[in-house]
């Protein structure tokens, strides 16, 4: 925040410092040091924070995954969880690849062999898809907490994305 003091999910590990370094080095990981293509690991962080619901984790990295090259069109469809069908033409196959898998891990808690084996051809290589699968795991995480602890969007920015939470 303008003022220094953390905001999003750091400000509610104010409390855990222990806990709060250990996270703070996973989203480090996640971001910088991640084999994933960062346009597919924001494909999987957007999922994670629809699944939430989490306005804040949706207000953080909507505008990354467009930065990174997720199209408009995608995100609004991605923010309403809608099937992956409905998402051909608005992503590339890879992003569509790891929308589809990330969807179906999270509908029903595990992904078939097509899911998983689409997932592995868009991000190329075992290591990415490793890398992937706890990128999407550790922003559940931070959506459960940023929903937890109610952390609150910054100020003047805007109504919150999810309207109906």
């Amino acid at each position: 925040m303008a003022n220094g003091s953390p905001s999003g999910p750091w400000n509610a590990m104010v409390a855990s410092p222990t806990i709060g370094a250990l996270v703070e080095a996973t989203a480090r990981a996640c971001r910088h040091a991640s084999r994933c293509p960062r346009d597919l690991a924001e494909v999987a962080i957007l999922c994670a924070g629809a699944h939430w619901k989490s306005q804040f984790e949706w207000y953080a990295h909507e505008r990354l995954a467009l930065r990174h090259g997720v199209s408009a069109e995608a995100i609004a469809l991605i923010k309403r969880s809608v099937d992956a069908a409905e998402l051909v033409g608005a992503m590339d196959v890879r992003q569509l690849a790891v929308y589809a898998w990330a969807s179906e891990l999270q509908a029903t808690r595990r992904a078939s062999d097509a899911a998983h084996a689409a997932a592995l051809e868009a991000v190329g290589s075992e290591g990415a898809l490793v890398d992937l699968v706890w990128t999407l795991g550790f922003y559940h995480q931070i959506s459960l907490a940023l929903n937890a602890f109610d952390v609150a969007l910054p100020p003047g920015c805007g109504a919150p994305p999810f309207a109906d939470v």
